[in-house]
């Protein structure tokens, strides 16, 4: 097994599980990640073999932690799966432009697993350095620069670009055309060098390129997407505007018809109160007056029964004998006659 490290970078903790299972049956040590920070994070301690990066995370999606990681020359030579439920070809060119080794589908199945890790393996046993060239020394018409149709091809990955040229140089060495009678002399060796370097420098300059065209290209989609997600904000919020203005219209109509029945409720009480107060007067009149007619007839019996009492008393005196004249104080004979 030529990998031994796997990163896993991916917001979805299921998805980071069942990848990491799958990777750790494979013989693999693997870290994961749940976003682009965390995964800048443990690339400062670790070189992993191998990144399984998600495309669509919170904050920096994947084509943008795509363009750090090849852009640091630290990072740059780490291979780069992205994993996206996007299977078109677009997507797929889209990807490898960005520098990235394939695509990993989700949901993935084991044997599109087994293929990514296979062609992972093939790129890694595969020649790193070209085999030797040949002593034969090129002429300037053998070494001309290749047109650039060969190696302009902006969606391909930089290991492409770099084995077409090799591939272009390696065949044209070892087939050189026939030496004219008016052939300079060879050239010096560092003729190749020469090459070498302009071909680098022509490499480069389209490596540039592809990185600004994607760039723009991402750029532009971004503007869409947020052109678009705004447009569908607006409607939503219209649409939630319609429903707090329904929503307004009836606590309205409720409140409306809580206070009209909160006062007639009112108005009844306050003219049933009305009539228990003028029931408990009626009452308390009723009230007053037996008890004055009470009282009248018991001050009236108490004088009739002191009268009586008054009565009994001269009728006792005047039955008694007659005191002299003399010894009955002045008006007493009158008061005994009235």
């Amino acid at each position: 097994m030529a990998f031994k490290t796997a990163l896993v970078v991916d917001d979805s903790k299921s998805a980071r599980f069942s990848l990491r299972r799958f990777l750790e049956n494979q013989y693999y040590k693997v870290e994961t990640a749940e976003s682009a920070e965390e995964c800048y994070t443990v690339l400062r301690g670790l070189r992993p073999d191998v990144i399984f990066l998600d495309h669509v995370m919170p904050g920096a999606d994947g084509f943008e932690v795509l363009r750090q990681i090849k852009s640091d020359a630290a990072t740059s030579e780490i291979k780069v799966v992205i994993c996206s439920s996007h299977d078109s070809p677009e997507f797929m060119d889209q990807a490898i432009a960005g520098g990235a080794v394939g695509v990993l589908v989700k949901p993935p199945s084991a044997e599109q697993l087994a293929n990514i890790l296979n062609n992972l393996n093939n790129a890694v046993a595969a020649p790193s350095v070209p085999p030797p060239i040949p002593t034969v020394i090129p002429t300037p018409a053998s070494v001309a620069v290749a047109p650039p149709s060969k190696v302009a091809n902006i969606r391909e990955p930089d290991v492409a670009i770099e084995q077409r040229v090799m591939n272009t140089v390696r065949s044209t060495l070892s087939t050189p055309p026939p030496l004219p009678q008016s052939m300079p002399p060879p050239l010096p060796n560092n003729a190749l060098n020469e090459v070498a370097q302009s071909l680098s420098v022509q490499i480069a300059q389209l490596q540039s390129q592809a990185v600004q065209l994607q760039s723009r290209i991402d750029e532009e989609q971004v503007s869409v997407k947020n052109q678009e997600d705004l447009q569908q904000l607006s409607q939503e919020l219209a649409v939630q505007s319609d429903r707090i203005s329904a929503l307004e219209k009836l606590v309205d109509d409720h409140f409306n018809e809580l206070h009209s029945a909160l006062e007639a409720g009112l108005r009844a009480h306050a003219e049933r109160a009305d009539q228990i107060a003028a029931a408990a007067g009626e009452r308390a009149r009723e009230e007053a007056e037996r008890t004055m007619m009470n009282a009248a007839a018991r001050i009236s019996d108490q004088l009739a029964s002191s009268i009586l009492s008054a009565l009994r008393n001269v009728s006792t005196s005047s039955s008694a004998p007659h005191s002299p004249a003399g010894s009955n104080p002045p008006g007493t004979t009158d008061r005994l006659k009235a």
